[in-house]
């Protein structure tokens, strides 16, 4: 399957200014870095098509879901590495200057993008400030050592760009690459790009079905419907890459017969 489209990194930022509890003012940064990857989407179309009865022409085997045992030791896992990895570079490459109780948060919600690196940097009218920082991973992206090393890489020279440098923008501009080059120094094992370019796994995908367009669309649930939407490329119906199966209708008569059966008739 082709990768997912790249699209260049956004930063989201905002000021504010509010008062606090002591009546002195205080101006917050909210800073939010997103390589997002959005999936092609299908275009929903306007008329109804015939209900399909019969599985489609490519149908393969129903997708295999991952021991629920297996999947929780894995996970288990890559959040441990991840720990560790922000504990390492934090120590050798960043001197400690990330905060110390910066979040590890592994969100379902991610499903195209593998990670995001949050600050808070509230300044008091004293002139202080104080950093809350947070980094949330894809459990859906990142299934695997390499990408939870890479993502998690990658978001912390975000922070450090803004929290050490007070480089702002752009989203990976000259510190945020200098960091990068550091950390890749300290951990030959470990690749940092401008983007992340993953392919995702999807457990359902669907299928253009015009021959010269082709074009395929995965989702990680079944969330598009072949009577509703249409290829957002050429408009052509898609069908589904996975069994489906129409149940069968009980006639009146069917209902009877066996009811019958039942009272020994």
């Amino acid at each position: 399957m082709p990768s997912v489209p790249k699209t260049p990194a956004t930063l989201h930022h905002r000021d504010k200014q509010r008062p606090s509890k002591n009546g002195t003012d205080e101006c917050i940064l909210l800073l939010s870095s997103s390589e997002d990857e959005q999936p092609s989407s299908p275009r929903k179309t306007t008329a109804r098509p015939r209900a399909r009865k019969t599985p489609s022409k490519y149908n393969i085997d129903t997708p295999r879901k991952t021991p629920g045992r297996g999947r929780k030791a894995l996970q288990a896992q890559l959040e441990r590495l991840a720990e560790e990895t922000v504990s390492q570079l934090n120590t050798r490459v960043f001197d400690g200057r990330i905060p110390e109780d910066m979040e590890l948060i592994w969100s379902k919600r991610l499903n195209t993008t593998a990670g995001r690196a949050n600050w808070k940097r509230i300044r008091k009218e004293s002139g202080d400030d104080v950093h809350q920082c947070s980094i949330e991973l894809s459990t859906k992206v990142l299934d695997s050592e390499e990408r939870v090393l890479n993502t998690v890489a990658h978001e912390l020279c975000h922070l450090a760009a803004w929290v050490i440098n007070g480089e702002i923008q752009p989203a990976h501009g000259r510190c945020f690459k200098a960091w990068g080059r550091k950390v890749m120094k300290c951990r030959p094992d470990i690749q940092i790009t401008t983007r992340h370019d993953y392919e995702i796994a999807y457990k359902y995908e669907w299928r253009c079905a015009n021959p010269t367009c082709a074009r395929t669309y995965g989702r990680h649930s079944k969330s598009i419907n072949p009577d509703q939407h249409a290829c957002g490329v050429c408009k052509g119906r898609l069908e589904p890459m996975f069994q489906t199966y129409s149940p069968s209708k009980r006639t009146a008569f069917q209902g009877t017969a066996d009811d019958l059966n039942l009272m020994g008739c």
